[in-house]
């Protein structure tokens, strides 16, 4: 059975710093689910829920009048998230015209729109839908 000695409290609330910083996943308010976070498995640093991708969703592409796409950007994670979102530019034939990448600062939990500018270079006039992946990875 196990007993609470407090210390614990001072362990996750304190200035140590270790490999599982930024997880804090578990943290809310003065409750600290410490013990969870350091179980079988954590160690990869492939199970935190920092490292899952955000889903995102074309609201609109790109057209003369307004030269971005706009993408809504959801974060699955407990905690704030910056992933990188990537729009591909199409022709009416399906050709790529161009892509390009945009950083987005999503809160925990949350969601946020990102405008994805066509490239300078790139013939906005040509541009005739959008592509993106239903996922964005965290960016490093």
């Amino acid at each position: 059975m196990y007993k609470d000695d407090d210390r614990d409290d001072l362990y996750g609330s304190g200035s140590y710093r270790d490999p599982y910083d930024g997880y804090n996943g578990r943290y809310n308010g003065g409750y600290n689910d410490h013990h969870d976070d350091h179980g079988s498995g954590g160690a990869s640093g492939t199970s935190g829920s920092d490292r899952e991708n955000a889903t995102v969703r074309l609201l609109s592409c790109a057209t003369k009048r307004k030269p971005y796409a706009t993408v809504e950007v959801t974060n699955p994670s407990s905690i704030d998230g910056r992933f990188v979102v990537t729009v591909t530019f199409k022709d009416a034939r399906n050709l790529k015209i161009a892509s390009k990448q945009e950083e987005a600062e999503v809160p925990a939990d949350g969601k946020t729109i990102v405008r994805v500018p066509v490239p300078r270079r790139a013939p906005i006039a040509k541009v005739d839908h959008c592509d993106l992946s239903p996922k964005a990875p965290p960016a490093e």
